[in-house]
């Protein structure tokens, strides 16, 4: 007769109850590890509208069937404006608002530059300073050291107290992992050759950040672990061995760790985007394929700079946004964010990007 403790008879020994309860801690040290793990069926789809950050979304936007899901934005600074005592309201209203339209929920706490408290920054955080940047063209600004420790003590506690107060909530599905961003929810880190100059006084290795980048993986995956994480990556030109190098090296961490839970996203997507095969800028989505997600660059609907179109005039807001959208579809994403002035006046390409990505 067999020792093993599935033996019933076994089950009924000293030997046998250790046995059965040595494995069922293994059993949940894994899933405390790792998270709950994710079927197929359960992988967020369609549209999602993405409005201004800490501004409710639109009604109309609610209440239409072709949004399958709302990204809501709060800003750190707002969450928890002293150490320790947080705001809750901004992001249980619009979670609460979202389930009562049926609608899946993103959330993003903004955690960088602008959006760092100020009570974060005054414990001696080592801050980068930068001039004018494409994601910021209108002058310079700091923000936190990524790897600095101070501040990811501080920021890992908002995330987990994030997961204690949301991740109970059915209709956060998907919550973002921010690591390598100087001031917004985007891979955003100034690479330029001064700046490469500045973050080497300052002693920067890619493994570094890289070691970072895995702290907050693994803060968002345990206080989020029935929720897909999304990983909004980027280049870092030649700051690192090559531009994608920090960002595929988080990738390979998260999916080694947390199987089947990790969302890659580009928060860049626009009519000139390469398609497949044709550039290196999207390669790491088709590496990372199935779970990939997109963000839009901008929104097409009365932007007069016509910068989802490469900057290009004329551009029809309507067809700027379908070659967007089928730019996604070629990579196979799951999820697009769209920008919510795009849903409400485009109503035609979003129920085509709906009924293109939950078919």
């Amino acid at each position: 007769m067999t020792s093993s403790f599935w033996n019933v008879k076994a089950l009924g020994t000293a030997r046998g109850r250790r046995c059965l309860i040595g494995w069922l801690s293994l059993a949940m040290v894994f899933l405390l590890r790792t998270g709950i793990a994710q079927a197929a069926s359960d992988v967020p789809r369609g549209v999602f509208s993405l409005g201004r950050s800490d501004q409710p979304a639109d009604p109309r936007v609610l209440a239409d069937s072709a949004v399958d899901g709302i990204s809501v934005r709060a800003r750190w600074r707002d969450v928890e404006p002293s150490r320790g005592v947080y705001n809750w309201d901004f992001l249980d209203s619009e979670i609460a608002r979202a389930a009562r339209a049926g609608k899946k929920v993103l959330v993003r706490i903004l955690s960088e530059g602008p959006s760092t408290p100020r009570w974060v920054l005054g414990g001696g955080v080592q801050m980068f300073q930068y001039g004018s940047q494409p994601f910021n063209p209108r002058g310079g600004g700091s923000f936190a050291i990524p790897w600095d420790q101070k501040y990811l003590a501080e920021k890992k506690a908002m995330i987990e107290a994030a997961g204690a107060h949301l991740a109970g909530q059915q209709a956060v599905q998907i919550v973002a992992a921010i690591c390598a961003s100087g001031r917004s929810g985007d891979w955003s880190l100034p690479h330029t050759p001064v700046d490469i100059d500045h973050w080497r006084t300052l002693g920067y290795t890619s493994e570094k950040l890289i070691g970072g980048c895995e702290q907050i993986i693994d803060v968002t995956m345990r206080s989020f672990p029935r929720q897909f994480v999304t990983l909004a990556v980027g280049r870092n030109g030649q700051l690192d061995p090559d531009p994608d190098y920090v960002a595929r090296a988080a990738i390979e961490y998260a999916h080694g760790h947390y199987p089947g839970r990790l969302f890659v996203q580009k928060n860049s997507l626009s009519a000139v985007s390469p398609l497949p095969g044709q550039g290196d800028f999207l390669q790491i989505l088709s590496d990372n394929r199935p779970n990939i997600a997109g963000q839009m660059l901008w929104f097409t609907y009365g932007d007069r700079t016509c910068r989802n179109n490469g900057g290009q005039a004329p551009c029809d807001p309507e067809a700027t946004l379908r070659r967007a959208v089928d730019i996604g579809l070629r990579y196979g994403m799951k999820y697009i964010e769209i920008y919510q002035r795009d849903v409400v006046n485009l109503p035609d390409v979003i129920r085509y990007a709906h009924n293109s990505m939950t078919k």
